[in-house]
């Protein structure tokens, strides 16, 4: 027994099945149908499978250009909703007050602040102390112990001193 390879791409299955449904036009006239795990078709049967699946399969590339388009759409609209939502909450809140009713129907929330925990906490001291380390800082006493050389004082450019003449 022979077999092919299945085409993979709609467009490749369209093809195929578009060729078989034309050989079947064009050479089964007259001939007995075709049994198939006992059940016999008839040519006719045959070729309306085939028209089938090429109909199945264009309906379905017409669904998902129609899906695609109104994906796009969706993300066109939400892509303008997202640039102005959260200036709506802030005019909200701001107009009628965090609190009120009025900012709530608008879908106002007050931003909570939630506490770090001791774990949270410990951490944060580890890695500012990591930092200082690795960068040098040093405390209040320590950058106050630190004396700059002292200044020189200016020196008087040439020819601008002062003279005894009497």
């Amino acid at each position: 027994m022979t077999t092919h390879k299945k085409p993979k791409s709609d467009e490749a299955v369209k093809s195929v099945c578009l060729q078989r449904s034309q050989a079947i036009t064009a050479y089964t006239a007259g001939k007995p149908g075709l049994s198939v795990d006992a059940t016999t078709y008839t040519w006719a049967q045959l070729g309306a499978m085939y028209q089938k699946s090429i109909d199945t399969r264009t309906e379905l590339a017409a669904a998902r250009a129609t899906v695609e388009s109104a994906l796009a759409a969706r993300d066109a609209a939400d892509a303008q909703r997202e640039k102005v939502d959260e200036d709506v909450l802030r005019w909200a809140a701001g107009t009628f007050g965090e609190a009120s009713a009025e900012a709530k129907a608008f879908g106002y929330v007050k931003p909570s602040h939630t506490p770090l925990t001791a774990q949270e906490k410990a951490a944060a001291v580890a890695k500012a102390q990591a930092t200082k380390i690795a960068r040098g800082e040093v405390g209040k006493k320590a950058k106050a112990a630190i004396q700059a050389p002292p200044a020189e004082p200016p020196a008087a450019p040439a020819g601008t001193g002062t003279s005894n003449k009497s």
